[in-house]
């Protein structure tokens, strides 16, 4: 490809050389004694479209046919042959060229300004003796000529370039289509094949196509085609569409469809005609497949136990088997095959067929419907006798949409009775079996959701701890089940007490409780702390094994103020059971803050390694 290029700029050098030796030759001489040529616009036209190869032959060959030529002028000649090769040169590397008139126009306007005016100034270059006063004129003329001539010979070659580029597309395209793409005269002989064509007659070179007929190829068939390409051309206006099995040689049978048209020439008389033969064995056979696929599908779906329907395209009801018919028993009469689909959904909602039909908008739902047919998907449906179907719609290639209805009532039920049962567990799992209240996996949840909720928020979280004063001895005097009453009705007063939604009371583990308050400072969490304290001191709870005689609790409080993010939910936890610590070992049956454990007891009591992780009091 780049030595056939080459070659092909290196001929077109000596030609536009051997143009402008020509023009030179036949010169025109004005009244001013001066030589007029178009010299200069056919080197830099030559120069600018095609490369600067092109430019430097042309220039060189004009140049030595001007130093040959000699004369007085002949230096002055010379100068302008080189400065319009150049400017052509230059114009090529910095303006490149462009395909579009908008993009080509104001570069050839420059060059061809540039190029008709540089070298002319070389005139100035004469002899004094043959410059004349009267010259300049002259020159601006001879100039104006070149322009125009170089304008008219750029735009030429550009429009030809352009339709030589537009003509290789259209060819490449037609060579690489898979299609077999061919043209004939008006002998129906072939003028033109792609390599489709070419490779289905085992012809390497489509040059050794040219010329030949079907007489040459295919004898057998020769003169019915002849005989139908004959009278194609008899009017443009006419055309050709077949489709045909053919045996090829291989053993193969295979389908093809022919297309036909005549061609005119630009007085409208038919010359030839263009030829597409497309292989449609495939699509042929898909066709016959998909036919056959519709058949067994008919027989599938009357035997099914599943209400079944068929729509169309159009949303038109094709078929429907006898369990779809029993579905929809109140519009029965109305789902037959042809009926559109937004008559049957008129009807349904008309007769109350469907509990979920919105009547306040019924032409609304139809359009949803309609439009969720034709995208397919599934839609639980509740019918008027309490039954409850799924209609599973899929979208069937090239022919609608299938419907397959499904009672699922039995399923419903089951899952609403595992849904309890699933949430009852979950209710347990969740709740302390002895005291009813939530139980210590509930508490760390909920905590550690509050905390963090707190530190989004910008709002303080309270912890109280609260713990059964003296209750190992109250096991011991009382026995366990009596133990056991006791735990149940302190959880019973604690509850009492709750009077938020947001607050949690939990069992904590053994006679321990907590209470989770939301939105409290330490002020808040104090107040209600002492509540739940007095409360249970007043139920006068029988305890034979403590000097008070009832049953008492000490209780700790912590709270993470608003603002405060360097604290978890494990610190909080932390310094509500020092707190109870606290409590307990200021005396018990009191409430005790946190912060004020730290400020009343000694660091020695306060040491991390004396501190349990939990409270753990015998009571």
């Amino acid at each position: 490809m780049r030595h056939t290029h080459g070659k092909r700029v290196v001929a077109l050098g000596i030609l536009v050389g051997l143009g402008s030796i020509a023009t030179m030759a036949m010169a025109v001489r004005t009244q001013d004694g001066l030589l007029f040529d178009l010299r200069f616009a056919l080197l830099a036209t030559g120069a600018f479209l095609e490369g600067p190869i092109v430019g430097v032959i042309a220039a060189l060959a004009a140049i030595s046919f001007r130093i040959i030529e000699g004369g007085a002028g002949w230096f002055a000649g010379t100068v302008g042959i080189l400065l319009s090769a150049l400017i052509g040169i230059a114009a090529y590397r910095w303006l490149p060229f462009r395909w579009t008139f908008r993009q080509f126009a104001p570069r050839a306007l420059l060059v061809a300004f540039a190029a008709t005016t540089l070298p002319n100034i070389a005139v100035f270059m004469l002899p004094a003796d043959l410059l004349d006063a009267s010259m300049g004129r002259t020159v601006l003329l001879t100039m104006g000529l070149n322009f125009v001539g170089m304008l008219f010979v750029v735009f030429a070659v550009w429009h030809g370039k352009l339709r030589l580029r537009e003509r290789a597309l259209l060819l490449a395209a037609i060579r690489q289509a898979p299609d077999y793409f061919y043209v004939k005269d008006r002998q129906s002989r072939f003028v033109a094949v792609n390599k489709a064509v070419a490779a289905h007659h085992d012809s390497e070179l489509k040059s050794t196509l040219a010329g030949k007929s079907d007489f040459d190829l295919e004898p057998e068939r020769a003169r019915q085609l002849f005989a139908a390409e004959q009278d194609l051309m008899t009017s443009p206006d006419n055309r050709i569409d077949t489709r045909e099995t053919v045996d090829l040689p291989s053993g193969d049978t295979r389908v093809f469809e022919t297309t036909k048209v005549p061609v005119s020439d630009v007085d409208g008389q038919v010359i030839g005609l263009v030829g597409i033969t497309r292989d449609v064995t495939e699509a042929v056979e898909a066709e016959l497949q998909l036919h056959e696929d519709r058949r067994l599908l008919v027989s599938i779906l009357s035997k099914m136990t599943d209400g079944v329907a068929l729509f169309d395209r159009e949303s038109r009801l094709v078929y429907c088997n006898d369990q779809y018919h029993a579905f929809f028993s109140r519009t029965r009469d109305v789902r037959v095959p042809g009926a559109e689909l937004t008559a049957i959904l008129r009807a349904a909602a008309e007769r109350r067929e469907q509990l979920d039909i919105p009547h306040e908008d019924v032409e609304g739902w139809i359009r949803d419907v309609v439009q969720g047919m034709k995208r397919g998907g599934s839609e639980e449906i509740r019918l008027f006798d309490g039954r409850t179907v799924m209609a599973r719609t899929r979208v069937v290639h090239n022919l609608g949409a299938l419907s397959v209805v499904s009672d699922i009532t039995d399923m419903r039920l089951t899952e609403q009775k595992l849904s309890g049962l699933v949430s009852e567990m979950e209710t347990l799992a969740r709740t302390d079996a002895l005291t009813g209240i939530v139980n210590r996996r509930a508490f760390d949840e909920y905590l550690e959701r509050e905390v963090s909720r707190g530190k989004r928020g910008g709002s303080p979280v309270s912890l109280i701890i609260l713990d059964v004063d003296h209750f190992k001895a109250f096991n011991d005097f009382h026995g366990h089940p009596e133990g056991d009453i006791c735990l149940k009705r302190v959880a019973n007063i604690l509850r009492s007490q709750i009077r938020r939604g947001s607050d949690l009371l939990a069992r904590y583990g053994g006679e321990e409780f907590c209470v989770i308050l939301p939105d409290t400072d330490e002020d808040g969490a104090i107040v209600f702390a002492e509540g739940l304290r007095a409360a249970v001191e007043a139920a006068r709870i029988e305890h034979g094994a403590c000097d008070a005689g009832i049953v008492t609790a000490s209780l700790g409080v912590a709270t993470i103020p608003a603002g405060v993010d360097d604290l978890s939910a494990s610190d909080l936890l932390k310094m509500a059971d020092i707190a109870l610590y606290g409590a307990k070992k200021s005396g018990r049956n009191r409430v005790m803050q946190h912060s004020r454990v730290f400020q009343t007891m000694t660091a020695k009591t306060l040491q991390p390694e004396e501190q349990p992780a939990k409270t753990k009091q015998a009571g």
